[in-house]
């Protein structure tokens, strides 16, 4: 039985998934299973999946209809027989160190988390650490989920599910999964709710094994309709909120917390204003439609750069949807206009 099984949910990823796969087949740790999840894909990959598994006997395929990434990551996760699990993505490439950097710390731990080096469309790389030193952490103990989360403050950018050795048994006996019902940041959702029954975290200064390719056509790099953005935003307060309450970390103050439910609260209103064919009146129902709880979590960790967020915000309270809907749109058009174009300019 191998010690790793290495998830790669795979769709339409013809263009970089050989680069991929061989990056991954690589690796100077070798007891791993690669599987291959092909989530209905209409360009080849599947063909190209089948390809690598006959040439090395560590590949396994699986075909399922498309069901998004964190489908295919379950499908993945239900057939593995690892004693850790790891993921990987189809247009990303590694280094052979990816996944020896990661177990050779495993003892003790639950998870084990490495940086990244982020490649923008242009090519430009961002390296981002973990520190620079192996870290270990018990978030069960007093004061070690201060010190995570000082030490990691800008966790939900680690939210990603590459990246992370995850301890296998405690995915099955908790019946972990992704959640399919959202499809942008369940992957941090899932490894906020994995560290509510695991708390114990080792983090490696690696940053240079996982080479994450900023993608134009990813979830992550473009909007999805409102109902869809709003399930990602209905679902993340409670997770932060329930992972900060289990281990004492303030909500009031803490950067992780203030970043992650910004980064949603700014995704869910740019969802109602960049669509042009969006009438007003659908976007005055969309607020009318806002519970007194969601204007209450917006109002909290929303951070435009308009002060006149402010404004928006008390009008919603008192249920002055048009008035706010005027506002709203010039604060859009604000934030992604004049400071895409003027970054000096802000107000």
């Amino acid at each position: 039985m191998p010690k790793i099984s290495l998830i790669v949910p795979v769709y339409n990823a013809c263009l970089y998934l050989r680069r991929s796969v061989e990056s991954l087949l690589a690796q100077t740790f070798s007891d791993f299973e690669l599987i291959l999840v092909d989530d209905g894909s209409t360009d080849g990959s599947a063909a190209l999946c089948d390809a690598f598994a006959a040439d090395d006997s560590r590949i396994r395929v699986l075909r399922k209809s498309n069901g998004g990434a964190s489908s295919a990551r379950n499908s993945g996760m239900d057939v593995a027989v690892g004693e850790w699990i790891v993921f990987a993505d189809a247009d990303d490439y590694v280094s052979p160190r990816y996944l020896e950097v990661m177990e050779r710390e495993c003892d003790g731990a639950d998870v084990v988390m490495q940086g990244m080096t982020r490649v923008d469309i242009s090519g430009n790389m961002e390296l981002w650490k973990l520190g620079d030193i192996v870290t270990e952490y018990d978030l069960s103990k007093d004061g070690d989920g201060e010190r995570f989360l000082a030490d990691v403050p800008n966790l939900s950018c680690f939210g990603g599910p590459y990246c992370k050795m995850y301890r296998r048994e405690v995915i099955v006996r908790h019946h972990l999964a992704m959640n399919t019902g959202i499809i942008f940041a369940e992957d941090f959702e899932f490894f906020l709710r994995f560290l509510l029954v695991a708390p114990r975290i080792k983090t490696v200064p690696a940053y240079d094994c996982y080479h994450y390719e900023v993608n134009s056509g990813s979830v992550t790099q473009k909007l999805i309709p409102f109902e869809k953005e709003y399930n990602t935003f209905s679902f993340l307060p409670a997770a932060i909120n329930g992972f900060a309450g289990k281990y004492h970390i303030s909500t009031d103050d803490k950067i992780f917390i203030n970043c992650c439910l910004w980064h949603y609260c700014a995704r869910l209103f740019a969802s109602v204003y960049s669509r042009r064919s969006d009438s007003r009146r659908r976007s005055v129902e969309i607020l009318r439609n806002l519970s007194q709880e969601d204007i209450s979590i917006i109002k909290r960790y929303w951070r435009p750069h308009l002060v006149a967020a402010r404004w928006a915000m008390w009008l919603l309270e008192r249920k002055k949807f048009k008035l706010s809907d005027i506002i709203l749109k010039v604060i859009y058009i604000y934030d992604v206009v004049i400071v895409k174009l003027f970054p000096d300019k802000k107000m």
